[in-house]
């Protein structure tokens, strides 16, 4: 089993999954809590993702990664992604897009170029899924003590 490293506070990470599909999020949980000490929260649209990640840190704490499913209902993916990186507070969060295989290129080259700090396809159970998080959660500033400013 591979573990990731927990933030220098030693509490797990904050992940927010941003996913329709009740399955992926089944599995996606699954894998993530396998390979990180972490707590995985759900937004089940575009919407909702955007709704939690506006709440300010008294209210509850800013995740310290993301996972984004790009077809979502009430806001896809992309603008999602796009309205995190707009956001200063959210300007070091990792950010892996999760999507269905077969994407095009130009889809994947417009996720890096708003700003995803990974490609990866669903499901979210392979070893590149796990190496992906992994760096990224090592690389993870927990909120509490990066504040908002860079």
């Amino acid at each position: 089993m591979l573990r990731g490293p927990s933030p220098p506070d030693g509490r797990p990470l904050t992940i927010l999954l941003v996913e329709d599909n009740l399955d992926h999020v089944v599995i996606t949980r699954q894998a993530v809590a396998s390979i990180l000490p972490c707590e995985v929260e759900v937004a089940g649209d575009g919407g909702k993702a955007v709704e939690r990640l506006a709440l300010s840190p008294e209210m509850r704490p800013r995740p310290d990664l993301v996972l984004l499913d790009l077809h979502l209902p009430v806001m896809n993916g992309i603008d999602v992604l796009r309205w995190i990186r707009r956001d200063p507070a959210y300007h070091g969060t990792p950010v892996i897009v999760l999507t269905a295989a077969g994407e095009d290129e130009k889809l994947i080259l417009d996720c890096y170029t708003s700003g995803a700090s990974s490609f990866l396809s669903k499901p979210a159970t392979d070893r590149r899924f796990a190496e992906a998080l992994q760096v990224l959660a090592s690389n993870a500033r927990p909120h509490s003590e990066a504040g908002t400013s860079l």
